[in-house]
């Protein structure tokens, strides 16, 4: 590896944990830093690669200096890099979890307070349903999120004490192509998707449906069917996390992230069979509700709703393939372009 390059590699290791607005700024920042040092330390000498080395390791980590650069102190509970990326995951996961809590907890109560006929109209009921089951669910639903999310980054962190800090120069990856890099608000984003469909099938399966005039919410799934899916609806929210962890941790489309991503899918697929193929799965009721409401009562309106379960699988094996298509294409048409690109950084030559 040229000397060149490690530097690009190590500017970028700092730079693609920070806020895209500060990227630019400490990428020239650092390459003055790094050139100055190496003048300082070689003098009117032509620096060497161990030169080099030795001013990165002096500067140290760059997941710490990240983290410097963003003023967070190592003495914090989750601090540096970590907590860079608690606070991206936070502003998303944690409404996401108060949102489905609060919705859930509230359709629940609704539904219990109409079932049982227990006050005179609805107004009453739905005023009852908000105050002592949707904001309650709502304020448990931020405690569970900030719970997880610090528990997983204080782990985490904490485990990263035991490794050697000075082991990071070999673990430096090759600087991609700006059209390989996955942007980070992608993966981030359906980790939330991911964590959301799995709050509602594992809590409240009852939120799908609708409301009727004459029967009350009518549910879109059996309840009992869900809950014996348990499992399924678990590997698959499993299984989608990990991929999109994976992505992040990668930041870039490449051969690992492609296969990855294509396994998991699979997974995905066969998961969400075993769980909407199963017969009965779907409320025969929701069918006869739902042509109700479209005033539709021909033979095809009746074979779709008897078979919504049927056209949510095609939905998300569409869906698989297309991801799987999309991230193979990106690894594969775009990998043997990245050698030709300029170089994003472009450290200063030192006498």
């Amino acid at each position: 590896m040229s000397q060149d390059e490690l530097i690009e590699r190590y500017i970028y290791a700092v730079t693609t944990h920070l806020p895209q607005t500060m990227q630019k700024d400490v990428e020239k920042e650092l390459d003055s830093i790094i050139g100055d040092m190496l003048q300082a330390r070689c003098a009117h000498d032509t620096p060497e690669l161990k030169d080099v080395e030795a001013v990165l390791l002096e500067l140290g980590s760059p997941a710490l200096l990240a983290g410097k650069y963003c003023g967070h102190k190592d003495q914090a509970l989750i601090s540096g890099i970590y907590y860079l990326w608690f606070k991206r995951l936070a502003i998303i996961l944690v409404p996401l979890f108060s949102a489905a809590f609060a919705i859930g907890s509230f359709v629940i109560e609704l539904i219990q307070l109409s079932s049982i006929n227990q006050y005179g109209n609805f107004s009453e009921s739905l005023f009852t349903a908000i105050f002592t089951a949707g904001i309650p669910g709502l304020l448990n639903g931020v405690i569970h999120g900030f719970f997880w999310l610090i528990l997983i980054f204080f782990v985490l962190q904490h485990r990263s004490t035991a490794i050697d800090k000075q082991d990071f120069l070999d673990k430096l990856a090759p600087v991609p192509a700006k059209q390989m890099r996955i942007k980070l608000y992608e993966p981030i984003l359906n980790i939330g998707l991911v964590l959301l469909f799995a709050i509602v099938f594992l809590t409240v399966p009852l939120l799908v449906g609708f409301p009727a005039d004459n029967s009350g919410w009518i549910f879109a799934f059996n309840n009992d069917h869900i809950r014996a899916g348990w499992f399924l609806v678990l590997l698959v929210a499993l299984a989608g996390i990990t991929k999109e962890v994976f992505k992040l941790y990668k930041r870039r489309y490449c051969l690992p992230v492609a296969i990855s991503t294509c396994l998991v899918n699979a997974v995905i697929v066969i998961g969400m069979g075993f769980l909407l193929l199963k017969p009965n799965i779907i409320n025969l009721a929701f069918g006869t509700a739902l042509r109700v409401i479209l005033q539709n009562q021909n033979q095809t309106m009746t074979t779709i709703t008897n078979h919504i379960n049927g056209i949510l699988f095609t939905v998300i094996l569409f869906g698989a393939l297309l991801d799987s298509g999309l991230t193979l294409y990106r690894t594969l048409h775009d990998s043997h372009k990245s050698a030709k690109l300029i170089p994003t950084v472009q450290p200063t030559k030192t006498a």
